[in-house]
């Protein structure tokens, strides 16, 4: 079982900061240390020195990129309109994002990653959200352009569209594993935020969690064994949790005050 470094935002002390934690939850570290900011959405580069993350610091969401210690605070998006959810390409040249500048609807763009060279590849009426870029060179996204959340893939450039995979209920937060053969999401499709994994053309849809309460921003581990995730299953306030990819040995990491989310997970280097 890969044990690696879990990068998380949380408000347990107030605002929300990037945090990392060991695997197995111990050893955390507030790295954003911004406490007047909002930062979350926390991305790894594919090589583990980075960390693409969301920010209101200069008094708009936008993107910005540190090192993996929190170092190297670079912005790499301006724009009034808001920028969110960034997501690094498999050889970490790009970043794919959601923004608002399109009129106020939410769609996907990528940039290369020191932030030129923004482009929109969801051009069609709907808000399109949770974009993860593949092993496979595919992003997996969220799309309201149905009238309901259903889950989608693309190339980088925004041809080749596929689905919507699912159908049944709300679908959304995405992510691919590390291969990029299998998806892990949420669904309300049995009546609660529960997170399923499908292959990456929507066949052998599995649920994984099975409790009255929400669950929450599922993330693959390094080598795949395990999933990442958050759950309001105990008390009020989301923590994270792992569990086996078949849903098994469901262990809860994190015990703190305020929520924690919006995880992702790197190899230990």
């Amino acid at each position: 079982i890969t044990q690696g470094v879990i990068a998380f935002g949380s408000n347990r002390t107030g605002n929300y900061e990037i945090y990392i934690i060991k695997g197995d939850g111990t050893s955390p570290k507030n790295l954003s240390n911004k406490p007047a900011a909002k930062d979350d959405y926390p991305s790894w580069s594919p090589d583990g020195t980075k960390l693409a993350f969301v920010s209101d610091r200069d008094g708009n969401d936008e993107i910005y990129v540190m090192n993996g210690d929190g170092t190297g605070v670079t912005r790499l998006t301006s724009d009034p309109a808001a920028d969110s959810q960034p997501s690094w390409s498999p050889d970490g040249t790009k970043i794919v994002f959601t923004s608002k500048r399109n009129g106020g609807q939410w769609d996907i763009f990528t940039m290369n990653s020191n932030g030129t060279d923004p482009t929109n590849i969801t051009l069609l009426a709907g808000d399109d959200t949770d974009p993860s870029w593949g092993a496979g060179n595919r992003i997996v996204f969220t799309s309201h352009r149905s009238g309901t959340s259903q889950i989608y893939t693309m190339n980088p450039d925004g041809s080749g569209l596929t689905g919507p995979l699912t159908t049944a209920g709300e679908n959304f937060l995405a992510k691919w594993n590390s291969v990029g053969n299998r998806i892990a999401f949420v669904s309300t499709r049995d009546g609660n935020n529960e997170i399923y994994t499908m292959r990456q053309g929507g066949e052998e849809q599995t649920r994984l969690t099975n409790n009255t309460f929400a669950d929450w921003d599922p993330a693959y581990a390094p080598d795949s064994s395990r999933i990442v995730f958050s759950s309001a299953r105990v008390g009020s306030n989301l923590e994270l949790y792992t569990m086996n990819i078949d849903g098994s040995n469901q262990e809860r990491i994190t015990i703190q005050e305020g929520d924690d989310k919006h995880p992702t997970w790197k190899v230990q280097r």
